[in-house]
């Protein structure tokens, strides 16, 4: 991030990269700030709208990346927010995670996506 060609390079493979003069990049990588040029790389585990790639698209967690989350009252609001339903045994072991060991008023109130909701 402090070479201006190699960011220079790097920013062909961003949206509107072209667009940055090279004043702004030798400068920003004088001052070591080239990195702020770039889109943020979140964590897998994140969901929500990624406003560059996707301006409309939710991107929802894999079982994998839920499976990850430790802090279990974090887990518990992903779990109601995506409104996410027991429907195979791992993802009923995911929900009922979120009261054991240590309970939570979050968690408790995911339980009840342990039942499926079947559409008529």
């Amino acid at each position: 991030m402090s070479d201006p060609a190699s960011v220079r390079a790097a920013l062909a493979n961003e949206p509107f990269g072209h667009l940055i003069p090279d004043e702004a990049i030798e400068k920003l990588c004088r001052d070591g700030d080239a990195a702020d040029l770039f889109a943020h790389r979140y964590p897998t585990w994140r969901y929500g709208i990624d406003p560059i790639t996707y301006p409309c698209f939710l991107l929802p967690p894999t079982i994998e990346e839920l499976e990850g989350i430790e802090d279990k009252v974090h887990l518990a609001s992903l779990i109601r927010d995506l409104d996410i339903r027991g429907t195979t045994p791992r993802i009923r072991a995911l929900i009922r995670s979120t009261v054991e060991p240590e309970w939570s008023w979050l968690g408790e109130i995911v339980q009840d996506h342990l039942n499926v909701v079947e559409d008529n």
